[in-house]
């Protein structure tokens, strides 16, 4: 609900926010998704853009419980 503002200077800066959106995928299956986004943004000639955008969102459990990490984990299992 609120949205975040840091100055790094007059032509750029930091944004920050909570997200929260609804996911559907082409068979009309739901996701509830949440977290956090974060962006660059910069004054262009063109007006303000996005330079860097990045989404954040809680791991998920799987069914032992444990924290899913996704393709970015590294198994070190053996």
């Amino acid at each position: 609900d609120e949205v975040r503002i840091q100055w790094i200077d007059p032509t750029h800066a930091i944004m920050s926010a909570e997200y929260e959106e609804t996911l559907v995928d082409t068979s009309g299956t739901t996701k509830e998704m949440e977290g956090f986004v974060t962006a660059l943004i910069a004054a262009t000639s063109a007006g303000w853009r996005f330079q860097h955008l990045h989404w954040s969102s809680p791991l998920e459990a799987d069914s032992d419980g444990d924290a899913d990490a996704g393709s970015d984990a590294d198994d070190t299992d053996g």
